[in-house]
């Protein structure tokens, strides 16, 4: 067998793997599949972090937590490992080592990445501080949701198509959050200089007026203050609806878009 020969099988044989792992809209039979197995092994993983802060089942259950673990970290291991060995695939990561490169620092791969990391921990360290906060990162395997959900590619669509009248709309809000803060520090300086004792100190009450959570710690003593919390809290209202409107709006030029315009499966173009 020629080397261009074992060249070619070898690719052939990262492509298959490929189509395997990496989600497409037309994909079928052992895609779907191998899909839903890592769906519900995802959650699972969740469903056992979760289960594991309560006491009496982890004393319970802790060795099966255990065991399932192993086998967990040891799937998705291979997961990732047939996910690096198999990018170059595809055009988005052409090139053997600077396509692989690239994969690894995408954002999935890193999400991927992280839901194993924390379970090699313990042949790095000894802090058990550390691990038992690292471990905490297992949650990372619920974004791993993202390969498998059409909803959540539907959502990274949206929310690409309206960054920049997000990014406004967080300006807007800051700016908000930062003048209602400087109004009250200077309503309430004087009355309370133990608790507003600074504008960024004052930032802990404009928040929580703001998403009117209103913990009570901290509120305003003066007429001046009072009347300067309603209209925080009246406005603050509005401040969060105008993202919500923007995304709303773009959910549904995007569901219209997908019912009203259908695409080739091969080429990806609009079909008249």
């Amino acid at each position: 067998m020629t080397e261009a020969s074992r060249s070619s099988r070898a690719d052939l044989r990262r492509a298959r793997v490929w189509a395997i792992l990496e989600p497409a809209a037309e994909s079928r039979g052992l895609w779907r599949a191998v899909g839903y197995a890592l769906l519900a092994l995802i959650f699972a993983n969740v469903a056992a972090v979760v289960l594991e802060t309560v006491d009496s089942v982890r004393a319970r259950f802790g060795g099966f937590f255990r065991w399932f673990e192993v086998a967990s970290v040891a799937i998705f291991t291979v997961e990732y490992v047939l996910r690096v060995w198999a990018c170059p695939a595809s055009s988005t990561y052409a090139g053997s080592v600077r396509g692989r490169l690239r994969f690894i620092r995408s954002p999935m791969a890193i999400i991927d990445l992280l839901a194993i990391l924390p379970s090699y921990l313990p042949a790095v360290t000894t802090d058990l501080r550390f691990l038992r906060m690292m471990r905490l990162f297992r949650i990372f395997r619920l974004a791993k949701l993202a390969r498998y959900s059409s909803a959540l590619h539907l959502l990274g669509r949206v929310v690409r198509s309206r960054k920049e009248d997000l990014a406004v709309a967080a300006v807007i809000m800051l700016l908000f959050l930062v003048s209602s803060a400087s109004l009250i520090y200077f309503a309430e300086r004087d009355a309370q200089p133990d608790k507003f004792t600074s504008i960024p100190d004052a930032l802990w009450w404009a928040t929580v007026t703001m998403t009117t959570v209103g913990y009570g710690d901290v509120f305003p003593v003066t007429t001046l203050g009072r009347i300067v919390g309603g209209i925080v809290a009246i406005l603050g209202i509005g401040m969060f609806a105008l993202p919500t409107g923007i995304l709303g709006a773009a959910f549904l030029e995007e569901i219209q878009r997908r019912h009203g315009k259908r695409r080739c499966p091969h080429c990806g173009r609009e079909i008249d």
